[in-house]
């Protein structure tokens, strides 16, 4: 049976901490209240419950209902209130009887009197995005969410955050593309790098940055560049996400310094990733390069994926890349140490025909540290 939970966003009610005063009393027909109407109040107690913001509280007993959130129990009585957040919420505080407990943990409660709790709940980010349940006209709110990432943009401002919900964002679902986030970060699904937070673009790049930018948890797929930074002062944190089947994963073509970590990067129709201009500063940790034409093409320096000036501390893999896992054409040293290849010490050598490494005119290449991947492309 499932139990009830009060203030929850799918009913929105904000629960007064009044108003359960006298509802039990009942006159009779002489106008004299009748003993059998009034609680006895050394058997009974009270608890008066508000919830306010999106989310709602769940009582491990209902007890009876004494009025608007007003509920009746036997002294003595033991209940537990649970606080449920709406997706994208927190619960912020617990006050009244319950303020001395963690807003993260249920309130356990033994009821020896009448009590009066408040739970307040608190959006997590600027703006919410629910492909599934969202509507472009509301007000793009956790308990109000917004159906298109494109209307999201619209109404966010730079240093906002936009938090994505499952669904597969496209041209179908009413997407433009490209999504330009100049200052604006977006967060879909982080844990799972994108599988339930899809943006599928078509002859166009997925997501464009420009501006200080976190774009983590989305699987990109089906564009030019995924995901390219090429706007006035980009400062790019790209973490968690799958950018797979666009014609390459991520490109850079512009200045400023750069995080890209934890990411798959894998059957892109050329390349993984292109370091192609404006010698931006990438520190490149814990990504997947995997069974693209060329793995990552440096024609910029700047590119550190291991023990370089950006302070990279490797731990990428590079395999099964067509042509190359690393073609390089930049005029600095490369740094690429504690990395896993198909080979390893990885094999330095010409372009095309699956090398680890074509060097191109770059004399210093630095792979220590090199390790052999469980199941290599040879």
């Amino acid at each position: 049976m499932m139990k009830p939970r009060l203030g929850w966003i799918v009913v929105p009610v904000v629960l007064a901490a009044s108003g359960c005063g006298d509802v039990l009393t009942t006159p009779d027909a002489g106008g004299d209240v009748d003993a059998a109407d009034v609680p006895d109040a050394a058997t009974r107690v009270r608890l008066t419950l508000a919830a306010t913001g999106p989310g709602g509280v769940e009582l491990s007993s209902p007890g009876t209902s004494c009025g608007t959130g007003c509920f009746e129990y036997d002294v003595g009585a033991t209940v537990t209130l649970t606080p449920v957040a709406a997706p994208v919420a927190v619960h912020a505080a617990w006050t009244g009887a319950c303020v001395a407990f963690d807003p993260t943990e249920p309130c356990a409660l033994t009821l020896t009197a009448d009590v009066t709790v408040g739970a307040s709940f608190a959006c997590t980010a600027d703006w919410v995005v629910d492909q599934a349940t969202g509507d472009d006209k509301a007000a793009g709110t956790c308990g109000a969410a917004f159906r298109t990432i494109t209307r999201a943009r619209g109404a966010a401002t730079a240093g906002q955050t936009i938090r994505v919900l499952p669904g597969t964002y496209e041209a179908a679902t009413g997407e433009s593309f490209p999504i330009s986030l100049d200052g604006v970060s977006l967060i879909g699904d982080e844990a799972g790098r994108g599988a339930t937070t899809v943006i599928r673009a078509t002859d166009s790049n997925g997501v464009e940055i420009a501006g200080t930018v976190t774009i983590a948890g989305f699987w990109i797929t089906g564009a030019n560049s995924g995901i390219m930074v090429s706007g006035t002062n980009a400062a790019a944190t790209v973490r968690n996400n799958t950018l797979n089947g666009n014609s390459a994963g991520l490109w850079f073509s512009v200045g400023g310094t750069h995080l890209v970590t934890d990411n798959e990067l894998a059957d892109n129709s050329f390349h993984g990733i292109a370091h192609i201009s404006g010698a931006p500063t990438v520190r490149y940790e814990r990504n997947q390069i995997l069974r693209n034409v060329i793995g990552v093409e440096t024609n910029s320096n700047g590119a550190d994926f291991g023990g370089g000036a950006a302070g990279s501390t490797g731990g990428n893999t590079f395999s099964c890349n067509t042509r190359n896992d690393l073609w390089m054409s930049q005029s600095e040293p490369m740094s690429a140490t504690n990395n896993a290849w198909d080979h390893a010490p990885p094999v330095v050598g010409a372009d095309g025909g699956g090398v680890d490494i074509y060097p191109g005119a770059t004399t210093v290449i630095t792979t220590t540290g090199a390790t052999q991947v469980g199941s290599p492309c040879l």
